[in-house]
């Protein structure tokens, strides 16, 4: 809102208050959409940019799944699971 402020006290202190009652009949009109050419700035954008931006990997998924086998590591006592090679 500090910018907001900024902004009244710019247009204050240039324009008449003629001109200050007409920018703001300007502007409710614009946002009761009277005026259909000019719109507010919509800020869904900035809060969630990543709205409805997806991909889909191309890569079927796989029919059935991998075997997998149990080794011992060398360096510890561990089991681990590694996938068999055929």
């Amino acid at each position: 809102m500090k910018r907001v402020s900024r902004l009244v006290i710019w247009v204050c202190s240039r324009f008449t208050r003629e001109q200050i009652e007409f920018i703001v009949k300007e502007l409710s009109s614009i946002l009761k959409s009277r005026n259909p050419s000019v719109k507010p700035k919509d800020n869904f954008k900035e809060k969630y940019p990543n709205y409805r931006k997806f991909i889909v990997d191309s890569t079927p998924p796989l029919a059935e799944r991998p075997a997998l086998d149990y080794c011992r590591r060398p360096d510890t006592d561990r089991q681990d699971f590694h996938l068999l090679e055929n």
